[in-house]
């Protein structure tokens, strides 16, 4: 019988990295299904579908296209109307992307990925029956990705601000540069103004593309925490509902900790409130 830490260990050390799409996640899947054979004794089944190869690629390409189109139109005049058109184009995309209208995403859907699936029917009970008989699914992912350098610091409490203000600046881009090398074509103060907000713009737009090429340039991780310790956790819930040992009974003499229990055993994150709720 397997440990949960035989889990971790298996996928994080003997297979290692596991990015969507790879090999290595195909014998993950295959390892989580030899386990739910062998330990669960649940029915399984491996369930293919197609997965993105690089999903951050059609955000990069609409971020490289407004910075290079922006600083054409800045320095070539004569690029002007070519650039307000790449801008706009980039624009709409970036917002469609943005909100699960998937334009360029379709072009990287190449990959071949797998859900693994068990199956656990309990045996039916006259006490059971009723509001407490309700379907649970348990669910944990088993790839792995890259280090993540926009994870780190302050950087996670600027990640929404920093969105809106990117969909801002690649929406505002177009009507800048218009306004610039058309409207004040000539009037070389308010150009040189409206430069400077293009050159604002731009760079905000440039952040994030920054963030990706760092992204891309990181090794894959191991994902011992993130995510085989989910998958060890989902397996073994797995194997206790499997060989009877989480009967209704088995909890009735729960434990509930006090709050001064749990912060001081390490298990409430930093920063976060607990409240206790009595359903009796």
């Amino acid at each position: 019988m397997s440990k949960p830490m035989d889990h971790i260990a298996y996928l994080s050390q003997e297979i290692g990295p596991r990015p969507a799409g790879t090999e290595e996640e195909q014998q993950a899947a295959l390892y989580i299904t030899e386990r739910f054979q062998k330990e669960t004794h649940l029915p399984v089944e491996i369930e293919d579908f197609t997965c993105s190869t690089d999903a951050e690629m059609p955000k990069l390409i609409c971020y490289l296209v407004t910075i290079l189109a922006t600083v054409l139109a800045l320095f070539v005049p004569v690029a002007t109307i070519p650039a307000i058109v790449a801008t706009l184009i980039s624009a709409a995309i970036f917002m469609a992307e943005s909100f699960d209208k998937p334009i360029l995403s379709q072009l990287f859907m190449k990959g071949v990925s797998q859900n693994v699936v068990a199956k656990y029917e309990p045996t039916y009970d006259l006490e059971g029956a009723g509001a407490r008989r309700r379907k649970v699914i348990l669910v944990a992912n088993y790839d792995s990705g890259k280090v993540r350098h926009d994870l780190l610091g302050f950087m996670p409490a600027i990640q929404r601000p920093l969105q809106y203000a990117v969909m801002a600046s690649m929406c505002l881009l177009p009507f800048v540069i218009l306004i610039r090398n058309v409207v004040f074509a000539g009037q070389e103060i308010a150009a040189t103004a409206f430069m400077v907000v293009a050159i604002v713009l731009a760079v905000v737009v440039a952040i994030p593309a920054v963030f990706i090429g760092l992204h891309k340039a990181a090794a894959y991780n191991e994902g011992a925490n993130s995510n085989a310790s989910g998958v060890a956790v989902m397996l073994e819930v797995a194997r206790r509902l499997g060989s009877g040992e989480a009967a209704a009974d088995t909890f009735a003499d729960g434990i509930m900790h006090d709050e001064a229990t749990a912060r001081a055993a390490g298990v409430v994150p930093e920063g976060a409130t607990i409240s206790y709720e009595d359903s009796g």
